[in-house]
């Protein structure tokens, strides 16, 4: 078994899938190659990989490929390859579970040509048996995505779903009601745009500050800290550069109102 990523990233692989391939470990694999389309190799009547990834072509037509691969040792290995899509909770995203089902072994000079496509049969799912299959470095890899994409939410630099579905647990709130807070802030924000900018052009510090701090709160109430910091920088900006950061304010706005859902 192999894992990907939702980009295609090699994740990990199996001991058994290793061996079969004539590798020791993954370190040993990944010494040596990126990803296994790479062990895929050139004859009529496989599959060959081209500027497609071949999880993605498996994906689109919804069928198995046939493809022979070459293993460390110099010798061919003829595969059904299946692909099963299932979703990562931890870190929000998909990931693709690969399988080999193994039809012969071959010497590379006797390769046979096959159908390069076979017909797409469900299986018995494996996924259950997936936190025991992978080493060390499967583990690692999938903690560094999840670090990373945790890292990525709590700042706010992706503010997306994934960041309202997060924001809301983290501040103890169902989703429907983060959204809804997430909407009165929306249109409070847009009721005083006008006077905002207007107040900032004319340096009515009164006035400007009174909007910002009543949006900041609220902005630091939901944990929105891309918007935080983007008022705070308005706070603080001068007559030179007020354009520039009201965009930036602006383009929070935006953001926030991609990802917000409107009831009437």
């Amino acid at each position: 078994m192999i894992l990907y990523d939702s980009n295609f990233k090699l994740l990990g692989i199996s001991q058994s899938t290793l061996l079969l391939l004539g590798y020791s470990g993954f370190g040993s694999f990944l010494s040596r190659h990126s990803d296994i389309s790479e062990l895929f190799l050139s004859e009529n009547g496989f599959f060959v990989q081209t500027d497609e990834h071949f999880i993605e072509t498996i994906i689109k037509n919804q069928k198995a490929i046939t493809t022979l691969i070459k293993t460390a040792d110099n010798k061919a290995v003829e595969a059904i390859i299946h692909v099963d899509i299932f979703f990562q909770a931890d870190i929000y995203e998909n990931q693709y579970l690969v399988t080999l089902e193994v039809k012969n072994h071959q010497n590379l000079t006797k390769n046979k040509s096959v159908n390069s496509v076979a017909p797409y049969q469900k299986r018995e799912s494996k996924l259950s048996t997936l936190p025991n299959i992978f080493e060390k470095e499967y583990k690692n890899s999938l903690e560094d995505i999840k670090n990373q994409k945790m890292k990525n939410m709590a700042s706010g630099s992706q503010l997306n779903k994934e960041w309202l579905a997060y924001s809301a647990k983290k501040l103890d709130l169902d989703v429907e009601l983060f959204n809804d807070l997430l909407v009165n802030l929306l249109v409070q924000a847009n009721e005083q745009e006008e006077m905002l900018y207007e107040s900032l052009l004319v340096g009515d510090k009164t006035q400007s500050s009174l909007i910002l701090t009543t949006l900041r709160d609220s902005a630091s109430t939901l944990n929105i800290r891309p918007l935080t910091r983007a008022i705070y920088n308005l706070e603080n900006s001068d007559n030179n550069d007020i354009s520039d950061k009201f965009r930036e304010y602006k383009d929070i706005i935006m953001q926030i109102n991609k990802i917000t859902t409107k009831r009437d």
